[in-house]
């Protein structure tokens, strides 16, 4: 027999008729989006549904406690769009297709998209599996899997980058060299093969005018103090690598994260920000992040570091950092995003660092922070920044008055530490475990013997978690899921979401650098999460995301979808980096994957009026680091990049920055290096 439900929802809605002219009767195939404070919904018209089923033509959006659509916008299968504004909620509205609304949009067209997959990396023995260890406290899984990073430096002047390629439990890292091929070196990182790289980073650390490399230990599996979590120095002696001397670092036993170096106090050598990106075994316990500063002769000290930059060490759970003249005062600050926690801007005045957050704008930005870049995508001559999320496709949505919550301490009646991850009810608006029975029973035994079933589980949620352990716990909240953009108003900051498509997995690595040579900086950003046991979000379904220069101030970068750019990339991808591996002068894209091989993505894009520039910041006697570049020529504006050492998440570019100038012959331009410790270099580029 038929059952009729009837629904009782009181939440606002609003329901909407189509009526086609140009298009069919019903409007059906239309592409109806919506905005709704802050919100954005998108639905099409296809009344099929089901078996041998049809739904009436109409079209319905939940609204929650919205009291309007802001913004509503038709894509009609002719092509056509209308938009609308500010209809309020809970009415039914009949759109008729208007003989005025602009012309259809045509779909861009090109005859080959800009970036062609290479598999360059088949033959370099990459990947081994990662470790997979269950965790009694109910930390997510994908912790174990947030790597893999990498780094990429010319070690041996032959205009050729090497890759450091880091470790997982028991597979030691490794230097990978294009030539011949990608092919292993012998290098001395076996004995460390019980440590989990996290990020890793080339530097001269010694002085002594080669790379070194700094390589962090991390990861959820190693004890809290164990050995395995010290980080290590290695020094380039003529490309052969060997560890630095006792002594050369702190004796810290973090787990640690991101690296990002830079000389931030002036005095000639590059100094390390080492955040912790998590507490070995009591997630999201606030971990302790490290400013090393550097002697000039490769020792580096924490003391001095908390010296410099009061708060930074306890300031919580670092995903990544980037060094950054935020103000065009010439010295680097500092910005960290933070997982559960704000973007910190630190600022340098003359060497010591201040914590501005709340004046830069960003200390209300809570989040579940994964990476940041920096580019200037408004061309207004200073950089701003892409900072990636855990998006919007997900049951956990947050908001500044119901934020995302997650507690941790003894919760339970049977005295294990457990992290209670939360998402509401959608009709009552009450918290409720993110997990399901079937997590909780495996994690605690004590609580299939206490609970028959989720049903009983489920009534018993008050009881198990009362508010008395409750209130004792460890409480951290976030408020903003979006993948956006901090937009530089002279060294304070507004947030811009980035587009829906943006939104729809959780967003890692990301760099930003002209990839199309027309004078605008592009984005290009990784993504997916593994799901995480029987309570999984719909967080792998992403293709990563290229985002195209627009010039348009208000709006600076589009989406490219994968037949324009080329990029799609299915897996979970953590880092990205930006390295010319067939010398043409065109920046290619490298992506770390998580359990495959690196993918590489070679830039075939060519141009009749723009040719591509590169510029090599390695010079006799300058560090890279922190570098500022501006590239002027006639007929394009200034141009402007700085270089990030440790920047996106858990990876390094080489030192070398990539621009766009006329192609015309007997053409010059004029290039500026602003270098860290404030010198500048000048000279003129010619053009045959």
């Amino acid at each position: 027999p038929v059952t009729l439900y009837r629904n009782h929802s009181t939440g606002n809605r609003i329901r909407l008729r189509l009526k086609g002219e140009k298009s069919n009767r019903w409007g059906i195939g239309a592409e109806v989006m919506i905005a709704a404070q802050s919100k954005v919904q998108m639905r099409q018209l296809y009344p099929q549904s089901g078996s041998l089923a049809s739904d009436e033509p109409v079209i319905h959006f939940g609204l929650g406690d919205s009291p309007q659509v802001d913004r509503l916008t038709i894509r009609w299968p002719s092509g056509a769009v209308e938009t609308f504004e500010n209809l309020p909620a809970n009415h039914t509205f009949t759109i008729t297709e208007a003989n005025s609304v602009r012309p259809p949009l045509a779909r861009f067209q090109r005859s080959r998209p800009m970036f062609a997959g290479s598999n360059l990396f088949g033959g370099s023995g990459l990947p081994e599996e990662l470790a997979k260890t269950a965790d009694p406290s109910l930390a997510p899984e994908w912790l174990g899997r947030l790597g893999p990073g990498q780094a990429w430096m010319d070690l041996d002047g032959d205009q050729k980058d090497e890759m450091y390629f880091p470790g997982s439990l028991k597979y030691p890292g490794r230097i990978i060299t294009q030539s011949p091929g990608f092919a292993k070196l012998p290098q001395p990182f076996a004995p460390d093969g019980l440590s989990e790289d996290a990020g890793a980073v080339f530097f001269d650390a010694d002085n002594d005018g080669d790379a070194d490399l700094y390589v962090a230990s991390g990861g959820p599996e190693a004890k809290a103090g164990s050995d395995e979590l010290r980080d290590r120095l290695y020094l380039n002696h003529k490309l052969s690598f060997e560890k630095a001397p006792a002594g050369s670092l702190p004796d810290l036993k973090d787990a640690s994260g991101p690296v990002a170096a830079a000389d931030f106090d002036r005095d000639g050598d590059v100094d390390l920000f080492v955040g912790s990106r998590l507490s070995s075994g009591s997630y999201p316990t606030p971990p302790k992040n490290r400013l090393l500063v550097n002697d000039g002769k490769g020792v580096f000290s924490d003391t001095a570091g908390e010296a410099a930059a009061p708060g930074l060490r306890d300031s919580g759970m670092s995903s990544a950092a980037i060094w950054t003249d935020i103000d065009g005062d010439g010295w680097l600050d500092l910005l960290v995003v933070h997982d559960w926690g704000p973007i910190r801007v630190w600022k340098n005045t003359a060497g010591r660092l201040s914590d501005i957050s709340e004046a830069a704008g960003t200390s209300g930005l809570i989040g579940c922070w994964n990476g940041i870049a920096g580019g200037d995508v408004d061309q207004d001559g200073d950089t701003d920044y892409l900072v990636t999320n855990l998006g919007l496709n997900t049951a956990q949505q947050a908001s500044p008055e119901k934020p995302l919550l997650a507690l941790y301490g003894n919760l339970t009646e049977f005295g294990t530490p457990v992290l209670l991850e939360t998402v509401r009810n959608p009709i009552s608006g009450a918290i409720i475990p993110k997990r399901s029975f079937e997590d909780w029973k495996a994690a605690i035994p004590g609580v299939g013997e206490k609970f028959a079933d989720s049903r009983a589980f489920a009534a018993g949620f008050d009881t198990m978690f009362s508010p008395e352990r409750q209130k004792d716990a460890l409480r951290v909240s976030a408020n903003t899921l979006e993948t956006g953009l901090l937009i530089n108003e002279g060294g304070t900051f507004r947030f811009l979401p980035l587009p829906a498509i943006v939104q729809a997995a959780p967003s890692y690595g990301v760099v930003m650098t002209d990839v199309n040579f027309d004078g605008r900086t592009d984005a290009y950003l990784v993504q997916n999460r593994e799901h995480a046991g029987q309570a999984a979000d719909p967080t792998d379904n992403g293709m990563s995301v290229l985002l195209l220069g627009t010039g348009n101030a208000a709006a600076p970068l589009r989406p490219a979808w994968p037949d324009e750019s080329g990029l799609a990339l299915y897996g979970q991808g953590r880092s990205v980096t930006v390295v010319d591996l067939d010398n043409d002068d065109r920046p290619d894209l490298i992506v770390g994957v998580s359990e495959a091989a690196p993918a590489a993505f070679l830039n075939i894009e060519g141009s009749a009026e723009q040719r591509p520039v590169k510029v090599s910041l390695k010079e006799p006697g300058k560090h890279p680091e922190g570098a500022r570049v501006t590239l002027t020529c006639d007929g394009m504006g200034p141009q402007v990049a700085e270089y990030h050492a440790g920047g996106g998440f858990l990876s390094q570019s080489p030192p070398v920055m990539f621009f766009a100038a006329p192609r015309k012959a007997g053409f010059s331009a004029k290039l500026q290096i602003r270098w860290a410790n404030g010198e500048t270099t000048e000279r003129t580029i010619y053009f045959d």
